[in-house]
């Protein structure tokens, strides 16, 4: 394993984001504010992670309907 000092800016961006997305799965919050997260990361890391970030935000969960629990579907 190396050591994060040696790790490039865009590899380190990617190890924070694969944490992020991890907790997200396991405890997902209401919503998440990134700011230029892409900035140090190559185009085709970017297109991943672009990917990633539109696949997550297109599943709402919804807990309004008490009786039948949770319903997973897309926003739109």
């Amino acid at each position: 394993m190396r050591d994060m000092q040696q790790l490039s800016g865009g590899q380190k961006s990617l190890v924070a984001l694969t944490l992020i997305f991890a907790i997200q799965k396991c405890d997902p919050a209401p919503f998440y504010l990134f700011d230029e997260i892409d900035q140090a990361l190559d185009s085709q890391h970017r297109k991943a992670v672009a990917g990633m970030s539109w696949e997550r935000s297109h599943t709402v969960q919804d807990a309004s309907n008490k009786g039948a629990g949770w319903k997973v579907g897309p926003v739109w």
